[in-house]
Formats: structure tokens, sequence, C-alpha cells
């Protein structure tokens, strides 16, 4: 990359530089923002263009131009669309002066803001990027904006990001890492991060709007106030908890598709700031017969929760507004004291406590207790606060120096400098590592090589029913799958589709929530081929969810079938099947090493993939007949002796022999423990999760038990013959002869 100018590599600079350009521009002057390039990708459901627009409608001292022409002699802004900006960094850039701004990830160009320059020239330019950018302008990178987010209370390098589509699942999480506050309590900070983001997830891909979210949440209050004032302590606590989870995800998903209003923002901060204390009030007046503690009555506890909660809150505002800094945020010490200070979900904590220890009265008097103390505390914050404001000045975060902080607080830094769960709550599933070996270079080549289903597509059954996918799943269809049987020659069966999907536009919301609890959703399909009914059984999910269930699931659900030979029959574009075809990748290396504890330390490729699938089916109510997992192997053997030296897995190594396909599990004996216990789990959670699909499919499908029914007969060739009750109400009735199947050994 072109060296940028001296001074942005200097932290002290960094921090200094929009200030100083500040200065001598008016704030209040008007900047527009002009954007070129362009990419498919849309992040969190939301093209670039949108994105921007959206970022620039927040920021009063911005205005969306579509003709540079229109700015006239206000300053500019021109970004590339096809790079990821955050509010905060358009804000910075604004008030530069005369600057190209460039990506650290990609070492290239992606914005100018243009005071006086040569707008043509920049604009042709940062069109192309050869060379040198105008003399004009001066050169900086992301790290020479202001760190510090007094907003979300934490201090991280403003996001800029080029944008690609195998990069989308990285980049939201960069969105939503960055949407996460720093400083907040320890329920927000270490138990929602994962859950939320999830929520998040399907609002983004089913149009639910952050009103909409913080709407649903303020019915909960109400409903939890009302159970706590009839004394259901239990059912009012699980309402609060599930609305402090979606107080969590309003906030996100406002942030991650930049649809914060300020409607919203008063409807959410309006009921976070004005609820708690009346669902403790709610909570003593269902305490009949309370007795004193402490020599504390109901009154005098309501009085310190109402003074307390009213109290703490006035000090923070004021502190605020006369100090210049939020009080949280001032020291390391008042961050760690955010973590528990009495909100509302430290409150729950010791509310849930009360009640599971069958004192729902001692839980109130902890919560009466705690805001005393910690109104106390935030007293006494104030008073060294105006002591501190009166000898220096106006204060300022201990995270405004990020460099700083990080040298004298490392440990405060490491935990309050960003969300770090909000991060890991979603590893970027689509994202390539920069640096492959060559080994994973070479099984991604093969097996887009092998995956491809191009001959299978052009058979006139499997393209009759991929028009009738088509049909059903519109454009949120991304790729088709087939495997099973019919790979392997049989024309006699019921054909298996694995259907993935952009988002979950095209399903009923009832549908959509199933495959969020448990997925996949599955299907019957039928066309009729040559004068004879085709069948076909196709299980939808979403993309992101396949990759990340090959990877990352604890069952084996996912990662083995698709560690094994499968076709893709239909794909949208190049880079779909690039990430298709990295999920197989993972899927294989995820089904061998999650096998490997329990396998025995020398084995053949053939023993190694037919040991693994052993535990596959041990682990899901499957039906076969005996050495059906032997013919699966031994039906493509070239598959299993091309992938297995190719999975770059450290734990497998050729044997000492040198012997071909051979190898050697080097795994330790706690690791086999270990591995013992998890397979012994997955067994449990499995036929658990089998009856949850069951179950769901039986809504999807036609006939379901006649379907299983059949299923089962062609594996093990045990028939049993359902009544006329049970085929209509399979969920209801037909339990007692799914049971007498189990007993004869059908499925284990």
């Amino acid at each position: 990359m072109p060296t940028p100018s001296r001074k942005a590599e200097h932290s002290d600079f960094s921090l200094s530089v929009a200030a100083n350009d500040a200065s001598r521009r008016n704030d209040a002057a008007v900047t527009c923002v002009y954007a070129i390039a362009h990419t498919p990708v849309r992040l969190w459901g939301i093209d670039a263009q949108t994105r921007l627009r959206r970022q620039v409608a927040q920021l009063p001292n911005l205005r969306w131009i579509d003709d540079l022409s229109e700015a006239g002699d206000t300053p500019v802004v021109i970004v590339r669309a096809d790079y990821l900006f955050e509010v905060r960094t358009l804000k910075a850039l604004a008030l530069q002066s005369d600057v190209v701004l460039y990506c650290g990830a990609d070492e290239r160009a992606a914005a100018v803001q243009l005071t006086h320059a040569d707008r043509a020239q920049a604009q042709r330019w940062l069109a192309d990027r050869d060379g040198e950018p105008p003399v004009a302008l001066r050169k900086i990178t992301a790290d020479a904006l202001s760190r510090f987010d007094a907003t979300l209370r934490r201090a991280e390098t403003p996001l800029l990001e080029p944008v690609s589509a195998e990069r989308r699942g990285e980049l939201e999480s960069m969105l939503y890492g960055n949407a996460y506050k720093g400083i907040t309590d320890l329920v927000t900070k270490w138990l929602w991060p994962a859950p939320a983001r999830r929520g998040v997830r399907w609002c983004a891909d089913n149009g639910i709007t952050p009103n909409a979210v913080t709407s649903f949440g303020l019915l909960l209050v109400l409903g939890a106030g009302f159970a706590f004032w009839q004394g259901h302590y239990a059912l009012g606590l699980a309402m609060g908890w599930v609305m402090t989870w979606l107080d969590t995800v309003d906030g996100k998903l406002a942030r991650v598709t930049v649809q914060s209003s300020r409607i919203g923002h008063l409807m959410d901060h309006g009921v976070d700031l004005i609820h708690p204390p009346f669902w403790y009030v709610l909570w003593g007046v269902s305490l009949v017969g309370f007795q004193p503690v402490f020599g504390l009555d109901l009154a005098a506890i309501n009085g310190l929760i109402i003074g307390g909660y009213v109290g703490g809150r006035v000090i923070e505002g004021v502190f605020d507004r006369l100090l210049g800094c939020s009080v949280f945020a001032w020291r390391p010490f008042d961050a760690w004291f955010r973590l528990i200070t009495a909100r509302r979900n430290p409150a729950l904590i010791l509310l849930s406590a009360g009640v599971i220890a069958g004192r729902p009265d001692l839980g109130l008097v902890a919560v009466a207790l705690w805001t005393a103390v910690s109104t106390a505390v935030l007293i006494v914050r104030m008073m060294q606060g105006i002591a501190q404001r009166v000898r220096c000045g106006a204060l300022e975060s201990w995270l405004a120096d990020g460099n700083q902080a990080q040298q004298q607080y490392p440990r405060s830094f490491r935990t309050f400098a960003n969300t770090r769960a909000a991060y890991a709550g979603a590893a970027p599933e689509a994202a390539q590592s920069s640096v492959r070996s060559a080994n994973a270079i070479a099984l991604h080549a093969w097996l887009e090589q092998h995956s491809d289903g191009a001959e299978f597509a052009a058979d006139p059954t499997v393209a009759a029913l991929l028009d009738v996918l088509r049909k059903r799943f519109g454009d949120s269809l991304s790729a088709v799958l087939i495997y099973g049987s019919y790979l392997r020659g049989k024309r006699d069966t019921v054909l298996d589709f694995y259907v993935l999907l952009e988002d979950y536009r095209a399903l009923p919301w009832w549908q959509t929530m199933l495959c969020c609890i448990v997925s996949p959703n599955v299907y019957q399909i039928k066309v009729d081929s040559g004068g004879k009914e085709i069948r076909a059984k196709c299980a939808a999910l979403s993309l992101g969810c396949f990759e990340r269930a090959v990877r990352r699931d604890f069952h084996s659900y996912f990662w083995a079938r698709f560690a094994q030979p499968s076709k893709i029959v239909y794909c949208n574009d190049q880079t779909t099947r690039n990430r298709v075809v990295t999920a197989l990748a993972n899927a294989a290396r995820t089904f061998i090493g999650r096998a490997l504890p329990v396998l025995p330390p020398s084995l053949s490729t053939h023993d190694l993939w037919a040991g693994a699938l052993l535990h596959t089916y041990r682990s899901e109510l499957r039906v076969e007949k005996p050495g059906r997992i032997e013919a699966l192997v031994d039906a493509e053997p070239e598959y299993y002796r091309t992938v297995t030296p190719l999975l770059d897995i450290p734990a497998l190594q050729p044997a000492a022999s040198g012997e071909p396909e051979q190898w050697c599990a080097d795994v330790s004996a706690g690791a086999r423990r270990r591995g013992a216990l998890e397979w012994r789990l997955r067994r449990i959670v499995g036929k658990v999760l089998t009856v949850f699909r069951v179950a769901t499919a039986a809504t999807m499908f036609d006939a379901p038990l006649d379907y299983i029914l059949w299923k089962i007969e062609r594996h093990t060739g045990m028939r049993a013959k359902p009544n006329a009750l049970q085929r209509r109400w399979p969920l209801v009735f037909a339990w007692p002869l799914l049971w007498g199947l189990y007993r004869r050994g059908a499925f284990r």
C-alpha cells in the first residue's frame, strides 16, 4: 500500500487528526456523500447502497447525493460501495480535509474526502485506483480516525473492510460485534451475545423491524409485571428474561441493519428506564404476610428500591451532562462496577435466586439492599468526579486513548474495549483463510470437480423436480444437493435433496420458526415423469446455517451426511458453489476429527470411514440392514482414498510402516476419554433430535407415516400396517406403532 503520511502512523496523532480538522471547519457545515462501484453481496439482508444511504441519513451533517454535480461547493466524501463502512467511519472521515482513506485489509483506497481538491480527478482515480492518488490528497488509514465510541462505550478502530461473498459471514460478524457495547452488565456482555445473534439473524432474514421487536418486548414487560403482581414468579421471570434477550436483539438489529430511528430510540430507552421499579413494587405487593427483614418492612424496601433506582439514574445523567463523560466509562473501576450495578439484569439474577431458594421475599430484599449500595457508590464517584472536574477540567474516559489504556490497564482493556463474545458468537462461516495449505487447496479443487452434478441435473426426472423446487422457493433458492442411494445407481427410490436457501422469505412464518429451532425442514415433492409419479424428499435450511452446522454442530446429523459423496445439481452462481464446496470439505474434516478419539490407533482408510459412520449411525434412530455401512464405503472407494490424505487433521498421520492407505490415530488418552463421553452424549441428543425432526416433518409431509414405514421396510425388511386413525393423526396415535418397531429392532 502507498505509505500513509508519517503523522498518521503515530497513535498520538491518530486521535487528534479529526479534532484538528474539525477546528478548521465548521462542524455544522453539510458534507455530501457520493458512492461509486457496486457489490451484489447483501450483509444482514441489505445491499451496500441501501446501507450507505441509511448510514448517511443518521448523520445530520451528511447528505446523500446521486450525482456529484449536486454537491456544489460543499465538501464531498466519495466512497466505494464495495467496501463496508460503519456510521462512525463516515462521520470521522467527513471531518477530514482532502484525504484518501486506505483500507488496511487489502491496502487499497476505499474513499476520499474532498474539500479543495479536484473532484473529477479524484473520482476517476478512486474508480480505477491506478498509481498514486492526486498530489492534493493526504493518505490516511482507519487507524488515524478516533477509536473511542462514546455511544457504545468501547474503543475499536472504525470499521473499514472490503466486501466479498467469501467474507460475508466474517463481515456480518464484525458488524454484529461492532454493534455491541463494550461496557455493560454481565448478562448482556457474556450470556446474550450468541443467542441474541441468532435472534438478529432470524429477524433480518424475515424482515422484522427493530420497532416490532421492541413492541413485543413491551408486551412481555406488561405480562411479567402482571405475573409478579399475581405471585406467579417463575412465569414472570421467564417473561422477564425473554424480554431482556429481546432488548439486546432490537438494539443490535437496529445497528446491523441501520434502522435506528428516534421513535425506536425513545421506545427502547423509555421502556428500559421506566419498567424495572414497577416490577419490583408489583413483586412486593404479591408478598402476602411479608415479615420485616433486617428491620425493613415493605414500605422501607419500596423506598430503597424506588429512591435508589431514581437516584442512580439521575446521577448517571448529571455525571454525563455536567462532567462530560459517562460515569461507567470514566475509570476501569467504573467499567467493572457496571457489570454488577443494580440495573434490571443483575436484579433479575437476585430475584431468580430467591425463587429457586423458595424465598421470593429475600430476593426482593436483596434487590433493595444492592440498589442502595449501588447508588451510594455512584454518589461517591459523582463527588470524586466533581473534584476532578474542578482541578483538571472536563473528564475523559480511560478508553479515549486506546494505546495508553492498553498499556496501563491491559486486563481491563481486553475486557471492555469491545465485547469479544459478540464476535466469537459467530465465527466467519464463509470466510477462508488468506493462507491455506496446499492440501486444503487441493481438496477444494477435487471436491469442486467431484461434486459437479451437471450429469444428474440433466436427468429428466431430476430436472422436473428441480423445477418444482425453483417455483417453491423462488429467489431464496441458493443451491440444491442430491445425496443417498440415487447417486449409487438406484432408480426405484425416493430421491434425497438438500435445499440451501439464501433466507427464509419463501417459508411461512411457522415453518421458519421450526427451522430455526430444529433444522432442517423436511418436505415431500412429487412430479409426473413418463406417466409415473416420482417422489422426492427435500430438506431445507439456510446456506449460512448449513455452513455453521458442518463445522460446529455438536451432533453429527449434518457433518456425517455431507462428509459422504454428494452432488450439486443446482447453484445460482460460482460464489455460492465455492461456499458449498468449502462446506463439504469442512464436513469431512469435522467428521473424521470428531471420530478419531473413538477409533483404533491403527486402521485403514476403509476402517477409518466405516468406523466413523458406525458411530454416527448409532447417534440417530437409523434403520439399516447389517453390512450397510461397509457397502456405503465400498460403493465409492476413490472418494474416500482421495479425500482422506487431504484433510490436514493433525491427529491423523500416515502409518509409520509407510504402507499406503494405512493411518495412525495419534490421540491422547485424555482426548479418547473426552471423545467417548461426547459420543455417548451424541447418542442421547441424536435420538431426541430425531423424534423432534420426525414430528416437525409430519406437519409438512403428505402421508408422513406411510413414508416412514416404507423407509423402515426398505432398509430392514420389517413391515407394519397403520390404521386409518394413525394415518390421519400420526403425531397423536402413531407412537405405539413406532414403539413396537423400535422394540423389534427396526431402529436403534
